[in-house]
């Protein structure tokens, strides 16, 4: 797998890039989770959380060949070396070691290369603090923070020390020091790292909960825990908080943080495939605590979570008398459950009026609340393609794009024309997701992601990502078939792709969705006129035309017309209001669309060509050679395009493509693709497609071409 430079940058950190801690580096980073494999790609995730690497490795071992003093020392040092000049004396009292063969110790230490006295001391090699950190008993560690944490507490904090370490050291060193201080310093650094390192947090919410005093103020540190494993996609601790919670704090919790548990619960449980659990809560057959108000909104988002969203709406309508007159968090998540209900049903009126609001000021009254409105109604204009409106929700909250889930940034950076960085969310948005669960609101992002995917001639990438949605559907799960139908057509199966897609209208008619309906019948309206069923084509368009008219679904209603009805007013409009949305892959394939079912001048697609440049959509841009082609336009650069059709191929043929799938997806014969398969060979000097894999993953294949 490639690295990311992030990655890079952290194993050279920890291992100070010495060949014996390469090693033991990366394993203990990927038994930690820090490193995940996804695609070929080796992605740093969860930088903060703490790695234990292995009790027996060269480096410990040449430690241990010192001596028992030595190593007993060492290990003391690896909790108290911030101390700087207090340690030779801390060392003393702390191990038991006498205070006159301190010295003799610490010099033999440092001779051997483990640690180092400059201005004050240090590891030589962080790897090998970090294994003897590991190594320590519980109680040895617990009793070693304390004393660290009671000399910096007498005599002050010594200079570049870490306030994340000293948490650290706070959590570990637990009841025995001054529980009340220990517990504001823990909560103190919390707030000043909670989203930016959330790993850290958890942990020191683990220990502040234990230090809490029992009542009102354990149940509010425990809540603070729970939501934070829940924002880390920890779906197993949330629920483990949540039962805590619900068993031993119901009567210290206000009604918005009750009303706030039952959410965490049912998306937890949504993330992680409990769909009976959430049949269960839906029937009204859970026997959580709560008011009759705060049940029948907490029903509504299991109904959401099991996509039967009119029933949802329902039950809202009906129980409406209750829960309006219901705590803020209450209300604030009925409303944008019926908002998002009636949205995914066609009846958008509530959820524009609900937009409206929040635009002004989010209604939630706690940090949690706030964020939940805020990531629902962004997520929902997001995949209903209404970038415009995401954007200015965007600045007008104090959300920032680093503090979005990754398939939120995925979706925006796919619509603003950022096609690399779309792709890498989406990777990441996966990366390590068996162990935890999936975040359920993600289906947009598989269509978005996948659309640019198989732009960019990334086939199997594609089906990887569509293989990580399968095993876990999300919420609006039909749009994955759209996504999955994406492929097939790229692999020419396009029967594949149509009955697939009418399968998918027609199960998403029956549970009363229109979401992403548009989506399905311009497909197959481009297929239809594509092999000359026009009365399939003019269904789809009678199709489209009786959805609600969200602004993608006017933009596709109109591409219908010119396509179908050849109506050069629809055409001119359809232009008009795709350069307006400015989605670069949408614009380029509407230019497309209109060009080759005869709605437009063929000028267009040198526009829709150059945009797919810039997104480096390089199998697109294929297809849209060949078109200009037949239309009399001239492709530009033809040394450009040889080498682009001969990247192209090298990139499939290393996925893995057999000839005949790399056929359809060239749209040529399996002769023309051995053909150009023994060119690509003999010009590159590979002798397989292992080879040839083995130069594009390490970007040496890319430097040649170049």
């Amino acid at each position: 797998a490639k690295p990311e430079p992030a990655l890079v940058d952290r194993v050279r950190e920890i291992s100070r890039g010495l060949p014996a801690a390469l090693q033991d580096t990366v394993d203990a980073m990927r038994a930690n989770g820090s490193i995940q494999v996804v695609d070929r790609r080796a992605y740093l995730m969860r930088p903060h959380t703490q790695f234990a690497p292995a009790a027996e490795t060269q480096l410990l071992r040449a430690i241990r060949a010192l001596g028992d003093d030595c190593w007993t020392a060492a290990k003391a040092l690896s909790v108290l070396i911030p101390l700087g000049p207090r340690v030779p004396n801390l060392l003393a009292t702390s191990t038991g070691i006498p205070q006159d063969q301190v010295a003799g110790i610490l010099g033999r230490l440092r001779r051997a290369g483990v640690v180092h006295l400059g201005r004050t001391w240090r590891f030589v090699v962080p790897l090998v603090r970090a294994a003897l950190l590991a190594s320590l008993g519980p109680f040895e560690r617990r009793r070693l923070s304390a004393a660290l944490v009671e000399a910096i507490w007498e005599h002050g904090v010594p200079a570049n020390f870490d306030p994340d370490e000293m948490a650290d050291r706070v959590a570990d060193a637990s009841i025995l020091v001054d529980a009340d201080r220990a517990l504001r310093e823990l909560l103190h650094q919390v707030q000043v790292t909670h989203y930016e390192r959330a790993e850290s947090a958890v942990r020191w919410l683990a220990a502040a909960v234990d230090l809490a005093p029992a009542g009102i103020e354990r149940g509010k540190v425990l809540l603070q825990y729970t939501v934070t494993c829940f924002l880390l996609g920890e779906y197993d601790q949330t629920l483990t908080g949540v039962q805590r919670i619900l068993a031993e704090h119901v009567a210290h919790l206000s009604p918005d943080a009750l009303q706030e548990v039952h959410e965490l619960a049912t998306r937890s449980l949504r993330a992680l495939g409990e769909h009976e659990a959430l049949r269960e809560i839906a029937a009204g057959d859970c026997r959580w605590p709560g008011t009759p108000a705060q049940l029948s909104v907490t029903r509504a988002l299991a109904m959401g979570h099991l996509d039967r969203w009119q029933e949802a709406a329902d039950l809202l309508r009906t129980t409406e008398s209750e829960w309006r007159s219901a705590s803020p968090a209450t209300v604030m998540l009925g409303e944008l459950t019926w908002a998002l209900a009636e949205l995914w049903t066609g009846k958008p009126e509530r959820f524009e009026r609900r937009l409206t609001a929040a635009q002004l000021e989010l209604s939630g009254k706690t940090q949690m609340s706030r964020r939940t409105e805020f990531e629902g109604l962004l997520t929902a204009l997001l995949t209903i393609g209404d970038v415009g409106r995401a954007e200015r929700l965007l600045a007008a909250h104090e959300f920032t794009e680093n503090q979005l889930p990754l398939y939120c940034r995925s979706m925006l950076a796919a619509t603003r024309g950022h096609a690399s960085e779309a792709v890498d969310f989406a990777r990441r948005s996966i990366a390590g997701t068996e162990e935890h669960g999936r975040e359920a609101r993600a289906a947009g992002m598989y269509v978005s992601a996948v659309w640019m995917l198989v732009a960019r001639g990334e086939l199997i990438t594609a089906q990887q990502l569509l293989a990580a949605a399968r095993a876990t559907p999300p919420i609006l799960g039909h749009l994955v078939e759209v996504a999955e139908a994406l492929v097939e057509r790229a692999f020419g199966d396009e029967e594949a792709a149509r009955l697939r897609l009418f399968r998918c209208a027609s199960e998403t008619s029956e549970a009363q969705l229109t979401v992403g309906l548009e989506l399905v019948w311009s497909e197959l309206i481009d297929m239809a006129l594509a092999r000359g069923d026009r009365a399939e084509a003019e269904q789809g368009l009678a199709a489209l035309e009786r959805l609600p008219q969200t602004e993608r679904t006017r933009l596709l209603t109109l591409l219908a017309r010119a396509m179908v009805d050849k109506d050069e007013d629809a055409a001119r409009e359809c232009e008009k209001l795709a350069r307006e949305r400015a989605q670069p892959l949408e614009l380029a394939l509407v230019l497309q669309r209109l060009v080759h079912h005869g709605g437009a001048e063929p000028r267009l697609l040198s526009d829709a060509y150059e945009l797919l440049g810039s997104l480096d959509a390089v199998l697109y841009r294929a297809w849209a050679r060949n078109l200009m082609r037949e239309h009399g336009v001239k492709v530009p650069g033809r040394k450009e395009t040889v080498a682009e059709n001969e990247r192209l191929l090298a990139m499939l043929a290393a996925a893995g493509l057999t000839n005949k799938q790399l056929a359809a997806a060239l749209r040529t014969s399996e002769k023309s693709v051995e053909g150009r398969l023994s060119r690509l060979f003999l010009h590159t000097g590979y002798r397989s497609r292992i080879e040839l894999s083995t130069a594009i993953l390490n970007g040496e294949y890319l430097s040649e071409c170049a």
